[in-house]
């Protein structure tokens, strides 16, 4: 990951909107923020009405597919897939018995494999998902452990030390490719980790994430953005800079543009967090209190949070 960094576009005040991999999806595919105790993809019936980064490039002519090693019935993913319009869906049963040797199904860097010949030999324009699963718990990799010595994290390190080396791999064949230099690739993840230490369910450092552009389409490279924003804004950035309309994804913002504001939002049990240039604000709806309440503008931006989870919540069940 370091590696790719040198040449990317690289926000480094990107978060999760929730906890869990369901969440994460919906709010990256759909621009759609997660609840703080449970996730819309529990109802089909609401998801339909949601917004698909996939269904707006399937109608501007873009082929669509989405890969992940393990069984996707998990977490009503599947449905929500279908909804979205993906063409293909690569799950666990598209590979060889000798293949599927992880807990949850085939380890990264076969399906990394398979995401590379797709791309080596699919007409463009193309989009393509690839949902990571070593690096989730019971962290089963196929290889020793790199870090034996960090005691309860070790396994969790070590898997992620498997699924990098694994990314990498991928980028040093995809770069020989001629696809290279008419694709982007943005990597990010679905969710934070209390891990390493044990940072607590709602503290900041566990939902802060990565968010990477490269490839060899970007024109522009060494950028690094500071803006406070989630993965909910990459639907409304994507389609921006491709000229495509975003306006039904009402709670993604475009992070490329000079007038959006700078605000993550992100959702616990019972509480959220809402971060600005100017505040850092985390409120716990069970005592009803403030977990952090720092900043100049701390009183303001925990009124624009409390509102924004009120409309997200009043949109959910109107939906």
């Amino acid at each position: 990951f370091k590696a790719l960094v040198k040449n990317r576009v690289l926000f480094k005040n990107c978060f999760a909107n929730g906890d869990r991999s369901d969440k994460g999806i919906a709010a990256i595919m759909s621009g759609f923020p997660a609840m703080p105790d449970f996730s819309i993809l529990q109802y089909p019936g609401k998801t339909q009405k949601l917004p698909f980064i996939s269904k707006e490039l399937n109608k501007n002519g873009y082929n669509t597919s989405f890969y992940y090693g393990g069984n996707p019935n998990f977490a009503n993913i599947k449905s929500y897939l279908l909804t979205a319009g993906f063409e293909k869906i690569i799950s666990s049963s598209d590979f060889k018995k000798d293949e599927i040797t992880a807990k949850w199904g085939v380890h990264d860097h076969i399906v990394f494999d398979k995401l590379l010949k797709d791309i080596e030999t699919e007409a463009q324009p193309f989009f393509k998902v690839l949902f990571t699963l070593s690096s989730h718990d019971p962290f089963d990799i196929p290889e020793q452990y790199h870090f034996t010595n960090r005691g309860d994290d070790s396994k969790y390190l070590s898997s992620i030390y498997y699924t990098d080396k694994a990314l990498g791999t991928f980028f040093q064949k995809v770069k020989k490719t001629n696809k290279w230099k008419n694709t982007i690739f943005i990597l990010v993840a679905d969710h934070g980790n209390l891990r390493p230490g044990n940072s607590g369910h709602y503290a900041e450092e566990s939902f802060r994430i990565p968010l990477l552009f490269c490839g060899g389409a970007l024109s522009k490279t060494d950028t690094i953005f500071s803006n406070y924003i989630s993965q909910a804004d990459i639907a409304a950035s994507v389609l921006g800079q491709l000229k495509m309309n975003a306006d039904s994804f009402r709670y993604s913002k475009n992070i490329f543009s000079k007038i959006t504001q700078s605000f993550s939002f992100y959702t616990f049990n019972n509480g959220f967090g809402f971060f600005t240039d100017s505040a850092k604000v985390i409120w716990d709806h069970i005592p009803k209190n403030y977990i952090s309440f720092e900043g100049s503008n701390a009183q303001k931006d925990s009124e624009k949070g409390k509102a924004f989870l009120q409309v997200v919540y009043e949109n959910f069940l109107s939906q």
